[in-house]
């Protein structure tokens, strides 16, 4: 949240965390869900869907600020294109 949670409260502070707690598990189920297609993609022989989907996983991992996720992200992109 854009605000300072903290000066609304103790009440709005920890509502205002389990909102971000919730996004950030969110985003990482995202991810989760594409690093699943990108290897059904390559199962199946479709590099270039598998490309599209770590396109995306990285596109939610850069958005999360989350540097970690970002590499493994490349890495699955990498991966599609068989290096």
């Amino acid at each position: 949240l854009p605000i300072a949670a903290e000066s609304y409260g103790p009440r709005f502070a920890r509502l205002a965390e389990t909102v971000r707690a919730n996004r950030a598990a969110l985003e990482e189920q995202r991810f989760a869900a594409a690093e699943q297609h990108v290897e059904i993609a390559l199962q199946r022989g479709d590099r270039g869907d598998a490309a599209t989907e770590a396109r995306q996983a990285e596109t939610l991992c850069v958005k999360g600020n989350d540097p970690a996720c970002v590499e493994a992200a490349r890495k699955l992109l990498r991966s599609s294109h068989g290096r």
